[in-house]
């Protein structure tokens, strides 16, 4: 099985978890990034039978040094994994393992971007992380 990488431009602040606008401008912006990343993975990768679980490895360059928070960042992306889910990549988003985010400073020339890439996981091994994140997630 092979990972799937997408790159994407970098979210815009109103969608960012600290990010102050209002709700309708927020739900466009959303609604955006969402298609933006179904149309990248359809584009790429075409249709596909979905993973039932995956794990989710994000790179977020950025053009300064001033860096945002992991957990931020993840929200940040949390439309483009509702539009690669929308993909038929996995099942359910509730099924991604979040491995930790790397954060780059953009070299001269390059374009602030972010790079999500997926990786399947075996349900077995799926299974045997929630067991041990959580109980109440495994099925009695």
């Amino acid at each position: 099985m092979q990972s799937i990488v997408i790159e994407l431009p970098l979210p815009p602040v109103v969608v960012r978890p600290n990010g102050r606008s209002h709700w309708r401008v927020k739900a466009n912006a959303v609604k955006t990034l969402r298609l933006a990343a179904w149309l990248e993975v359809l584009a790429k990768y075409g249709q596909r039978q979905p993973w039932s679980a995956a794990s989710v490895l994000i790179e977020w360059h950025h053009p300064t040094k001033r860096m945002l928070d992991r957990d931020n960042i993840i929200a940040s992306c949390k439309s483009y994994i509702d539009g690669i889910a929308d993909a038929d990549v996995i099942e359910d988003d509730v099924c991604l393992t979040y491995e930790p985010v790397v954060r780059c400073v953009c070299k001269r020339g390059d374009l602030p971007r972010v790079t999500i890439t997926l990786t399947p996981i075996a349900g077995n091994e799926h299974q045997a992380t929630l067991d041990s994140v959580d109980p109440y997630l495994t099925a009695n």
